[in-house]
C-alpha cells in the first residue's frame, strides 16, 4: 500500500529533529483529546478519557522511521501520570496512534518505554 503525503508531512518524518516534532504532535494530540472528552464529545472512546484523567503528560524518547517495507514510524514514549494505583494507558495510545496516522498519512505504532506514577503518596498518610 503507498501513502501520499505532502511535503511538510515528509520533512516532518525525515527532518533531523524528529523527536521535538513529534513532542509537538504527541502535546496536541493529547490536548485534543482532552479537550473533547471535557466535552463529552462522542468522537473519543470513554474509556480513552478515563485514561487521559491521569496523565500528566507523555515525553517522546526516540522515534524511529523504518521507510523499507510498509513504511513505519515508532515512537518510544515515557507516560508521567498521577493515580493511586497502577493505571494501563493502551486505549489512550490507540487512540493517539491513530489521530497521528491521520496527519502524518503513515503508519504509527507508539510504544510506551516507561510508566512512572508521580501521585505523591506522604499527602494520603
Amino acid at each position: 500500500m503507498k501513502y501520499i503525503i505532502t511535503e511538510s508531512q515528509y520533512k516532518l518524518i525525515t527532518e533531523s529533529n524528529r523527536k521535538e516534532s513529534f513532542q509537538e504532535l504527541i502535546d496536541s494530540g493529547l490536548k485534543s483529546i482532552f479537550d473533547q472528552c471535557a466535552k463529552d464529545s462522542l468522537e473519543v472512546s470513554f474509556y480513552a478519557c478515563k485514561e487521559i484523567e491521569y496523565i500528566d503528560k507523555m515525553v517522546v524518547n526516540n522515534v524511529i522511521y523504518q521507510p523499507k517495507g510498509v513504511d513505519m514510524i515508532r515512537i518510544d514514549v515515557t507516560i508521567y501520570y498521577e493515580c493511586v494505583q497502577y493505571k494501563q494507558f493502551d486505549i489512550i495510545n490507540f487512540e493517539l496512534a491513530f489521530r497521528l496516522q491521520n496527519i502524518l498519512g503513515i503508519f504509527v505504532t507508539i510504544v510506551i518505554d516507561d510508566e512512572i506514577n508521580t501521585f505523591d503518596f506522604d499527602k494520603v498518610k
